[in-house]
């Protein structure tokens, strides 16, 4: 599971072999949340308070061109 950006502490990961649609999960501390790719809804939201979660959906989505590359690149990795 790559480490492909840190935001403000928090990092993202996709993981290899994932199932679903493209998403990434955003960590920091204990806690996690996967995030939809294209839309940057919140698949699971962990523990992560509702700040936080507005800002990270918000990232992925404007960024979703990068973070949709690096899924493509890391699941033709895994095959």
């Amino acid at each position: 599971m790559p480490k492909i950006f840190t935001l403000d502490g928090i990092s993202f990961y996709i993981y290899f072999d994932d199932h679903g649609k493209p998403h990434v999960h955003a960590r920091y501390g204990g806690t996690e949340a996967s995030i939809e790719i294209e839309t940057g809804i919140i698949l699971g939201p962990g523990d992560f308070d509702v700040k936080s979660l507005k800002k990270i959906s918000k990232f992925v989505k404007e960024n979703k061109e990068f973070f949709n590359e690096k899924w493509k690149e890391i699941q033709k990795e895994s095959d």
